[in-house]
């Protein structure tokens, strides 16, 4: 049986990213992952498009909260990243992840 990994990345924007030095790293790295032979479950709030087309044993969404939109800018990543532990948390409950790799 392949070791679980859950790459999380809490990103406080929803848009859609196709370019950049984040997008780099997230793909560099979770094709660091799967090449070392784990299964992958990515849970993101951004790169769905870029994401779906990876190996990866699942995608999850992540849903920024409502009130962040219009303040998201403004609001320290701590606190985009508490409410997605919240999120995180419950994808992983019934499943057996190694570790958790947070973007």
């Amino acid at each position: 049986m392949k070791k679980t990994i859950l790459y999380l990345r809490t990103d406080i924007c929803d848009e859609e990213l196709s370019a950049g030095g984040s997008v780099a790293h997230t793909l560099g790295v979770l094709h660091g992952f799967i090449s070392l032979d784990y299964d992958v479950l990515c849970a993101s709030s951004c790169m769905q498009k870029l994401l779906k087309k990876q190996p990866l044993k699942e995608l999850i969404t992540l849903q920024n909260p409502l009130f962040i939109k219009p303040l998201r800018w403004k609001i320290n990543c701590f606190f985009s990243s508490f409410f997605f532990f919240f999120q995180a948390q419950k994808l992983i409950k019934n499943k057996n992840v190694l570790f958790i790799y947070q973007r």
